[in-house]
């Protein structure tokens, strides 16, 4: 159901004018965040939407993710989390930032519901611009993705 769900999204995003952007293969999590990168800033100077630009970039990425072999999926989707929530930590903070968007899309192709779960949670905090409770993830080193344990790991409270 979720790879439906991923590919019903790439499939009206890409109907829907976001050709240039859903024809290119976002095969790596840097192309992605150059592109929700871009988004940030327009949305902070002109208060405006890149029409679905990172939306695309990262559905497709999901999708690629989807059928590389080899690789931790569920570690490369909350590695994508990780850096989309990070673009949002600025002074600036929009509701309904397309990046919060993004990352909701990802908790939609996460394969474990305790995943899922934490995405979404850090959905609903990005997207309300509350920085104050948030959702962990596990990094690597097994802290929390906002604990700040031995990992250097960010804390909403420093923000």
């Amino acid at each position: 159901m979720r790879v439906f769900v991923l590919a019903a999204t790439v499939a009206v995003l890409s109907a829907t004018g976001m050709q240039g952007i859903a024809a290119q293969q976002f095969s790596t999590r840097g192309a992605v965040i150059d592109i929700c990168k871009d988004v940030v800033r327009a949305e902070r100077d002109e208060q405006v939407s890149q029409n679905g630009a990172c939306v695309s970039a990262t559905a497709d990425y999901l999708s690629f993710l989807q059928r590389a072999p080899g690789i931790d999926f569920d570690q490369s989707v909350a590695d994508l989390v990780v850096d989309l929530t990070n673009l949002l930590f600025t002074p600036f903070c929009r509701v309904e930032s397309e990046v919060a968007v993004a990352i909701r899309l990802a908790s939609l192709s996460a394969r474990t519901d305790a995943q899922q779960a934490q995405i979404r949670l850090i959905y609903q905090t990005v997207n309300a611009c509350d920085f104050v409770v948030t959702a962990a993830i596990a990094t690597p080193s097994g802290d929390s993705l906002f604990g700040g344990g031995d990992s250097g790991g960010l804390r909403a409270s420093e923000n």
